[in-house]
């Protein structure tokens, strides 16, 4: 069972381990999220950087932004 980033965790982790996943509940994910390669490179980075103005990717500089207004960081 898993929410956003768990249900990422948890679809990985049953692809990955078949024999031992019976069932899967997720929520909060889209499908780019579980994706082989759905995460954009640096995402890691964008979410441990100082200051979110030295993020120079556009579309990581939104999903921190989304993340600091959630208090997600």
């Amino acid at each position: 069972m898993g929410y956003s980033m768990g249900a990422r965790i948890a679809t990985v982790f049953a692809l990955l381990n078949p024999d031992r996943t019976r069932s899967l509940v997720l929520g909060g994910v889209g499908s780019n999220l579980v994706a082989p390669n759905g995460l954009p490179s640096g995402l890691a980075e964008a979410m441990e950087i100082e200051r979110i103005e030295d993020i120079d990717d556009h579309g990581l500089k939104i999903f921190r932004g989304f993340a600091e207004s959630r208090a997600a960081t």
